[in-house]
């Protein structure tokens, strides 16, 4: 077997990527049936078969018969209305069918058979004067020759539903095979008669035409190309399109046109394996409605260049593999096309997303080229490569199943045009976490997941429009903290999340979103407040659900287990913390059921050395609203917590808020050390909320070795 590498298609373009399948089909399908295609490290597609670079260019020029491409139905295919048309040697003007109708070549001859029988029909159906399109795309599917049926059913399906007949075309092919007023099938046959000596050719070639072709031929493998054609493939490849401002020079307003023949042409023949692939998909779309082979619902995020409002069809997810696959492997991939997120078929690029990062390595499939089709460049569309998601397994994105009827929900409330926009834009937060994760598993994109889901959550609190049902938000795998990056904002949120939730006191969400069952505990407005607001609130009303000491069990308001060292307390007094991260994954992490965050604490190693920048005030006011003091070298009472604390320290009445804190650490007994305010140069607000956060008993203790006395020292 010899090795034939396609180096000039490497580049990740839509184009590009189906001009490898389509020479491979070619190959495959007329010269070496045991011919084999993958793609290499660097994506270079590889095909291995009996022909080498110069016997494979021999043969494309001598023996290659291409694939019936032709579209009646459009106005602009050659077989009837307006159609492009080139020079011909007898100084008529032809468009593709009349070139193809003109030859004697016998390498073109089904193509001319098929095209006579397409003229004979649309006589006879008197299309499109007395017949519906939909009524020509059924009577081709139904009589067509079979040269035929692998373009028809690329790029159409007709489905009936009662009386009516339904056409539906996959946006890979644009409208039914044409792109705009670009007919593919008509720029096909042209491309065949320039490119091909063929017999009886009419069409004016270039010079030295056979050694042209054969240097645009060249430029596939990678060798440098010149006479490129100032013609277009359309959205296949958006660096040809002549867009504004695309060139220098007098024509820099209108840009120039380039393509390769070849690249087009293979292009379309890659497309006919999407043909006869099509499936039908049940569920959020209420009825059937077509899937073309790797076609999913388009998600305007996931890639540099994405506008919220922008236009465009479909998007395309396509396989690259590197291990060799036979043609009919790859047809029965295409055939399939199958990608599923739990128990129903993806439909979105987000479902794709997750599909991917979810099944791991399936068949050899190393990865899948996204391509997003846009409207740009006027109303030209182009397929935007929006990135490559390698497979693998996400143990994250894993336990997004657990949020599936919960996520359908949102999806379907914020693609409602009469949704507030604060809803669409936390939900393509939430889609646009959900696609970077999948493109690169790491704990930075869980966590940002984790908070896009807890915006979500907050979006919810403050209230939806209808009051409508929705299902519960229930996470039980603990792969969001397992897999996310540590960081002093995790350590902070999950800290809150771990409060005491023990009589009097209620658990966090209880606090951030209050019902009926919750509403002593509901904090007002918790939705709206940034996140050192809500620890303050937090604090605040739990020091106002305390009980005396005297009537139980001690309690500690702000009691828990926690992540954060002093250095984490230090930097978020100083201001230098993320608080919106810190804010969305408190909100989320609030519904996670506390065993996962215990175990997530328990198994992180801290230290427990004191934070020169922390203020010796700061730990007294932090001692004094625990409820109840470490034990080793302190004996006394529990504390009962100074009242308005949380005001005094917030307001910068620093003075008072020391004597608080002092007379109710002395009436515990435990009188401190320090006997005048120690300033801190943060904001006295940051300096309240810290005081919120629960801390481990060995820092209270290391705290209270350097405010308080010891109990020997007292007596």
């Amino acid at each position: 077997m010899k090795t034939l590498r396609l180096e000039g298609l490497a580049e990740p373009i839509l184009a590009n990527y189906l001009a490898a399948l389509g020479a491979f089909r070619a190959i495959s399908g007329q010269r070496d049936d045991r011919a084999t295609l993958h793609f290499d490290a660097d994506g270079v597609p590889v095909i291995e078969s009996v022909l080498g670079a110069d016997e494979w260019m021999n043969w494309v020029l001598a023996d290659w018969r291409p694939s019936v491409i032709a579209s009646p139905w459009n106005s602009g295919a050659g077989f009837h209305g307006s159609s492009k048309a080139v020079a011909c040697t007898d100084k008529v003007k032809r468009n593709g069918v009349e070139l193809i109708a003109a030859t004697t070549d016998p390498r073109v001859a089904t193509h001319r058979s098929v095209s006579g029988w397409c003229l004979e029909l649309l006589a006879e159906l008197d299309y499109p004067n007395d017949c519906d399109k939909e009524v020509l795309l059924a009577e081709l599917r139904n009589r067509a020759p079979e040269p035929l049926l692998a373009w028809l059913d690329a790029a159409t399906l007709v489905e009936r539903h009662g009386d009516k007949l339904d056409a539906r075309y996959p946006s890979l092919l644009g409208s039914g095979g044409n792109d705009g007023r670009l007919d593919l099938g008509n720029n096909f046959m042209i491309h065949v008669c320039r490119l091909l000596p063929l017999a009886g050719n009419l069409l004016e070639r270039p010079k030295k035409a056979d050694e042209w072709a054969r240097g645009l031929l060249r430029g596939l493998l990678g060798d440098p190309v010149t006479g490129l054609l100032r013609d277009s493939a359309g959205q296949f490849a958006p660096s040809g399109r002549a867009a504004p401002n695309a060139d220098s020079g007098s024509r820099s307003y209108e840009g120039n046109k380039q393509l390769n023949p070849w690249q087009y042409l293979w292009a379309l023949e890659g497309t006919l394996l999407f043909g006869s692939a099509a499936t039908r998909r049940l569920g959020t779309h209420g009825r059937a409605k077509a899937a073309f082979p790797f076609h999913a619902d388009r998600v305007g995020t996931g890639f540099g260049s994405q506008a919220a409002e922008e236009k465009g069809k479909d998007e395309l997810w396509l396989p690259v593999w590197n291990r060799p696959c036979s043609l009919n492997e790859l047809e029965r991939l295409f055939s399939e096309a199958r990608a599923q997120v739990g128990r129903r078929r993806a439909r979105s690029g987000t479902d794709y997303a997750r599909a991917i990062a979810g099944f791991g390595s399936v068949r050899g499939l190393t990865g899948f080229h996204r391509f997003a089709i846009l409207e740009r460049a006027g109303q030209s569309n182009i397929a935007v490569h929006a990135g490559l998601f390698p497979t693998g397994h996400s143990h994250a994105v894993d336990a997004l199943r657990e949020l599936d009827a919960y996520l359908g929900q949102f999806e379907s409330l914020a693609s409602d045009p009469t949704a507030p926009p604060r809803l669409s834009r936390v939900w393509r937060r939430v889609e646009q976490a959900t696609i970077e994760l999948a493109r690169r598993n790491d704990g930075r994109r869980v966590l940002q997941l984790i908070a896009a889901l807890g915006a979500l959550r907050r979006e919810q609190a403050a209230g939806l429009p209808g009051d409508p049902w929705i299902p519960r938000f229930s996470i039980r795998s603990s792969a969001w903290l397992d897999e996310a990056e540590d960081c002093v904002e995790l350590r902070m949120a999950t800290a809150l999340c771990t409060l005491d939730r023990e009589e009097p006191f209620g658990r966090l969400r209880e606090y951030l979103w209050s019902s009926k069952r919750s509403a002593a505990h509901g904090l007002p407005s918790a939705s709206r407040m940034e996140f050192p607001e809500l620890a303050r609130a937090l604090l605040r009303r739990r020091l106002l659900e305390y009980r005396d000491p005297a009537t139980g069990a001690v309690h500690r308001p702000a009691g828990g287990d926690s992540l954060l060292t002093s250095t984490d307390l230090g930097r978020f007094i100083d201001g230098v913390t993320d608080d919106a991260l810190a804010l969305d994954l408190t909100w989320c992490l609030a519904d996670l059921p506390a065993r996962p965050l215990f175990d997530h604490i328990r198994a992180t190693a801290l230290s427990h050395q004191l934070d020169p920048t922390l203020s010796r005030t700061w730990m007294l006011h932090r001692l004094a609203v625990e409820g109840e003091m470490p034990a080793t070298g302190h004996r006394g009472d529990p504390i009962r917590p100074p009242t308005g604390l949380v005001e005094l320290v917030s307001g910068d009445r620093g003075d008072e808020a020391l004597r608080r804190s002092t007379h109710a650490l002395r009436a515990a007994g435990r009188p401190p050390r320090i006997r005048t305010t120690t300033h801190h140069a943060s904001d006295p607000a940051r300096l309240a909320a810290a005081l919120a956060f629960p801390l481990r008993k060995v820092q209270l203790d290391s705290f209270a070795n350097a405010v308080l006395t010891r109990t020997e020292e007292n007596s």
